[in-house]
């Protein structure tokens, strides 16, 4: 991850080869662990051809941006209002990258219903798992450890890309609850929105317009209590 730097517009004209990508996500399938091998999520891919797919997902973090700062988007021109005030602002929302990204990956929950024999062995045994479980709480409980296990396929799924050459980006600015993607291109989504993760060639990127010395994480030792 050393290589690691948030795009902000990705390179449209620089033409990733998909077999690459297609690696990428089986090596991250591959190296991923998982609380009793479940793997209670799924990754959606969207590819260069779905361009109208990555416009809605730009409004979609727009109109949740706008909610977090008490803002009520009504409408198709709300939304224009909002976002060509940002841009007077200088204020431009780091999810632009959705518009430009050559490959989005959506990340949701995923209910297992076609158990390995070791785990209908012990379901038959008696044993319950949350991972199979469609309602409260077996399925809430089962998207706290998608959160996590997400966390570390995309992890993995970014490492292998960046030693490729691949920028990445991560954004989690969208409303999540699988109500609010009842648009057509997203009929293939059957559970709640996770994360959403973008890649391809950067061609701007955050540390152009931020400096380092004024955005800085916090220090290693607020994170990490070693106790020695």
């Amino acid at each position: 991850m050393q290589g690691y730097r948030y795009v902000l517009e990705y390179d449209t004209e620089n033409i990733l080869n998909s077999n690459i990508i297609l690696t990428a996500l089986e090596y991250a399938w591959r190296v991923t662990p998982s609380k009793q091998n479940f793997m209670p999520y799924r990754v959606h891919m969207l590819s260069e051809k779905d361009r109208e797919h990555k416009r809605i997902l730009y409004n979609k973090a727009l109109i949740q941006q706008a909610k977090g700062s008490g803002i009520e988007i009504k409408n198709e021109k709300s939304l224009q209002k909002y976002e060509k005030q940002l841009l007077k602002d200088n204020k431009t929302p780091f999810f632009v990258n959705l518009n430009s990204a050559p490959y989005v990956f959506i990340f949701t929950q995923r209910v297992e219903d076609e158990p390995n024999s070791f785990q209908q062995n012990n379901i038959d045994y008696g044993l319950t798992y949350c991972q199979t479980q469609r309602e409260w709480p077996g399925h809430t409980h089962a998207k706290d450890i998608a959160r996590i296990e997400i966390g570390l396929f995309s992890a993995n799924l970014a490492s292998f890309l960046l030693k490729e050459n691949i920028d990445v980006s991560f954004t989690q600015c969208f409303p999540g609850e699988l109500i609010s993607w009842t648009e057509k291109e997203f009929d293939f989504l059957d559970q709640d929105v996770l994360l959403i993760m973008t890649a391809g060639k950067g061609k701007k990127y955050r540390r152009d317009i931020i400096p380092l010395d004024i955005d800085q994480k916090p220090a290693f030792e607020r994170i990490v209590n070693t106790r020695m």
